[in-house]
């Protein structure tokens, strides 16, 4: 039997500390449709940032799916979100506020009603084996593989999750791909927001990452067949740095990364199997990926594939690290077995769709967090080709 909740709009939140629910379009939230949730955890001082970015993904998909639901929840400390005229004009309706904590409980109990969820995008700061940011509250705010309820969350046969914060892909994402039965995609370095200019490219936004003689666009003309103002959210997207983390939890220079999300699928099952759902995932990732170009539901083989190069490798203002990669890329089509990667650093060797070699030891106070990664020093690196060639696969 469907279930519905019909959510009146409220304009005032009583607490610091709230969130609030809403979907995209104007029918009531349904936990019996197939639905693609959106969590959007605590930002500070990145203000709504991963709120856009995850406005950028609803928007491109509800270009390609328009009959999917999708529904957010969003940790509500930023003033702004309280206002009925911002939640509006990012296309958010039947709205709720909800004046408590978005804890990992309510979270949960969220989520386990739902009867078909296609996807799960968590969009928010990750602390490594702590988990995902919900809230800064440490006793119930952190979102993670030890979370209860986690393996009773009922996916669609071809579901998946993104998990689009910081060093996810180290703990995080290999353990719920193993709890929850499907493909997750994780981060091996910091993630940061791009935006579109117009010079055609995606750069991160801060002054010294991008051509000073490029200018942000205000309405997003590459991503979308239909181009949406960024205004309307339709701007952002977090994506993998190509050099190695050096923030809050430590200098990870000694250890490595990866320039992309790393596909993890390392949920029991034959290989094959794991295989199969793997490259599914991916190429329903990557046709939502907000990229340099807009692709369709059907787009052509070299379509895909110039989004997936996209989406693999880094970009610099002066250096051709892009064109290098993609240059790369392209010469593995004839040459499977090439070693390379364009990380600028370590690129840790993974398992094909599986975990990464390395080692943390973290030493952490109340106020002092310093994490050390180890690995090998990788002279035949061969990660991103075989992730590059999964993803041509699963075209």
């Amino acid at each position: 039997m469907a279930r519905f909740v019909f959510f009146a709009l409220l304009l005032h939140i009583s607490s610091a500390h709230a969130f609030l629910i809403a979907t995209y379009d104007n029918a009531p939230l349904d936990y019996s449709r197939e639905t693609d949730v959106f969590v959007i955890g605590y930002a500070g001082e990145l203000g709504s940032g991963f709120l856009k970015t995850a406005m950028t993904y609803a928007h491109k998909t509800r270009e390609q799916n328009p009959g999917r639901q999708m529904v957010f929840y969003v940790e509500n400390r930023e003033k702004d979100y309280t206002s009925s005229k911002y939640t509006a004009a990012l296309d958010l309706t039947n709205v709720i506020y909800d004046s408590t904590p978005l804890t990992v409980a309510k979270l949960m109990t969220e989520l386990k009603a739902f009867e078909q969820i296609h996807a799960i995008h968590a969009v928010s700061h990750a602390a490594l084996e702590n988990g995902l940011g919900l809230t800064d509250r440490d006793t119930d705010g952190r979102w993670s593989n030890k979370s209860k309820g986690m393996k009773n969350l009922k996916f669609t046969d071809d579901g998946y999750i993104v998990l689009h914060g910081c060093n996810t892909g180290f703990f995080q994402a290999p353990e719920w791909s193993k709890i929850t039965g499907v493909p997750v995609f994780g981060s091996l370095t910091a993630t940061n927001f791009q935006q579109p200019f117009n010079d055609g490219e995606w750069y991160f936004h801060d002054a010294a990452l991008y051509p000073e003689d490029a200018s942000f666009l205000t309405s997003n003309t590459l991503a979308f067949a239909n181009a949406v103002s960024c205004a309307k959210g339709g701007c952002y997207r977090l994506k993998a740095d190509f050099f190695t983390y050096n923030g809050y939890w430590g200098d990870f220079g000694g250890g490595g990364g990866l320039s992309f999300y790393k596909s993890f699928c390392t949920f029991a099952g034959k290989a094959a199997d794991n295989k199969t759902s793997c490259m599914a995932a991916m190429r329903q990732f990557i046709q939502i990926f907000p990229s340099h170009l807009s692709l369709t539901a059907q787009p052509s083989f070299d379509e895909y594939k110039a989004v997936v190069k996209d989406f693999l490798c880094g970009i610099h203002r002066k250096k051709p690290v892009r064109q290098d990669c993609y240059a790369k890329l392209e010469e593995s089509e004839s040459k499977p077995s090439l070693k390379y990667d364009g990380f600028q650093g370590n690129p840790l060797q993974c398992n094909n769709f599986g975990a990464c070699d390395f080692t943390f030891k973290c030493t952490s106070t109340p106020t002092v967090h310093v994490c050390k990664l180890s690995a090998k020093k990788n002279k035949a690196p061969t990660t991103m080709i075989e992730e590059y060639q999964a993803y041509l696969q699963a075209f």
